[in-house]
């Protein structure tokens, strides 16, 4: 997962970055113009696509940012919700974050979760003149009951750093679970973490090798470097230096520094 990070009430976060779409991928050159025709017809939706096709590229299209907005605008000015969200994205690239308030507001009332995420983010982080942890919460958890990922682990991360109050911190493993039931690497990560350390819930080591596993095997340096000092106490698994080493080389390959300093003490002679 692409992620930054950010300061919020004076505390360093890990957080995704503000949700842009997915790729849309290849397409035929068939679909490529019955979009097309669609698009020039005024049918809102094929504007859309038409946009993703420009923002992503085809195989027939060469990735161009600005035509891309210029078919989520026609798209947008007629509702389309993901395309007013597309807008809102756009505006918040050019740092004119009122406007990109504006756009995903509207996006969010027509049904958009990502929008109602990307509220959030605008909210949660005062570097966007908009700072407003309650709304900005609020956003995250209609978003997370809507089922976007990135913002089941951003609320459960909120949760984990105090954010919303005290009495909230032990839903950040719920939120944390939802995400990483999904598939994502960092909620898997942050999951392990909780159980090795106790924190949010009792200590667990053999849950924390389960989703240090999950995480490590989609290539997330932090976990890999997680799985590699439970291989070497032997927490949740059986000892087992080989496994210590292999992960913490893999870690150490992305440059974690926790792993790099770690292979000094692993592998001695080989320094």
């Amino acid at each position: 997962a692409s992620t930054n990070t950010v300061v919020i009430n004076g505390k360093n976060a890990i957080v995704p970055r503000a949700a842009i779409g997915q790729q849309y991928g290849e397409q035929s050159s068939a679909y490529l113009n019955y979009v097309i025709e669609k698009a020039e017809q005024g049918d809102s939706e094929a504007q859309f696509q038409m946009g993703k096709c420009y923002e992503y590229g085809t195989n027939d299209l060469h990735e161009d940012y600005a035509t891309a907005v210029q078919w989520y605008q026609k798209s947008a000015d007629q509702g389309h919700a993901e395309a007013q969200n597309k807008i809102g994205t756009y505006h918040f690239r050019q740092k004119n974050y009122k406007e990109a308030m504006k756009y995903y507001g509207n996006a969010a009332a027509a049904g958009s979760a990502n929008a109602r995420y990307n509220m959030g983010m605008l909210y949660m982080n005062g570097e966007y003149g908009l700072y407003d942890v309650e709304k900005g919460l609020r956003c995250y958890q209609l978003a997370a009951e809507a089922g976007l990922v990135n913002a089941q682990f951003e609320l459960g991360l909120c949760y984990y750093n105090n954010i919303g109050g005290a009495n909230y911190r032990t839903q950040a493993i719920l939120w944390f679970e939802r995400a990483a039931s999904q598939g994502y690497d960092e909620a898997q990560f942050m999951l392990g973490h909780c159980y090795f350390t106790g924190d949010c819930t009792e200590k667990n080591y053999k849950k924390a090798f389960s989703y240090y596993k999950m995480a490590a095997d989609q290539n997330y340096a932090p976990a890999q470097y997680g799985l590699s000092l439970c291989y070497e106490k032997g927490y949740g698994v059986e000892k087992n230096l080989s496994q210590a080493i292999y992960w913490c080389k893999k870690a150490a390959a992305q440059d974690y520094d926790k792993a790099v300093q770690k292979l000094k003490v692993l592998q001695p002679s080989s320094n």
